[in-house]
């Protein structure tokens, strides 16, 4: 979402020729594509990531080419339609309708900085209905990085993982999507 870190970005790129190139020699690989719809999309912010130019990633910022932080411009349950203040960009638009035109069972938005797994909410102070497997799929993510990472990585706030409304309120996250669908099926703009 944040143009300027770009991580997810690369790392995305590199998931996507991974399940390229070993779809039909990986057994588990081979099960996930012929059995889910996968959706990638590497980079939703091109303007801020290459905001010093076509070339090169050097002279990323964290908005678009309006200068609005996408991951807020998504409506809100508890602070609104607009909880920024600004209109829905276009890259806004572009991301509800495809999340209202596909059924998620899961997802993933990579950021930069904080060294953590924000599983859901991050708005309501009421627990998911799956708290317990998103706690237990999160602390697996992260004792796996304590195992293969460098030390000290990935230990933030509960030694790598939180709840999502501990963190950041708003922006754009897979236990939103129930709220953005029905924001864009009444019409709200």
């Amino acid at each position: 979402m944040h143009g300027d870190e770009v991580t997810g970005y690369v790392t995305m790129l590199r998931l996507a020729d991974s399940i390229l190139t070993t779809y039909g020699s990986d057994a588990g690989i081979t099960n996930l594509v012929d059995n889910l719809e996968i959706y990638i999309t590497p980079l939703a912010n091109p303007d801020g990531t290459y905001h010093g130019g076509d070339g090169s990633v050097s002279g990323a910022w964290r908005g678009n080419a309006n200068g609005i932080d996408l991951n807020r411009n998504f409506p809100d349950p508890a602070d609104g339609q607009h909880p920024d203040g600004n209109a829905w960009q276009v890259e806004t638009i572009a991301n509800m309708n495809f999340m209202a035109a596909h059924h998620f069972a899961i997802s993933a938005n990579f950021h930069g900085g904080a060294e953590v797994v924000n599983y859901p909410w991050d708005t309501w102070s009421r627990l998911h209905p799956d708290d317990t497997w998103w706690q237990q799929i999160s602390r697996r993510f992260a004792d796996t990085v304590h195992v293969y990472g460098p030390a000290g990585y990935l230990t933030d706030l509960q030694n790598g993982i939180t709840n999502g409304l501990r963190l950041v309120s708003g922006g754009r996250w897979p236990s939103r999507l129930h709220d953005l669908l029905h924001a864009r099926q009444r019409g709200h703009n």
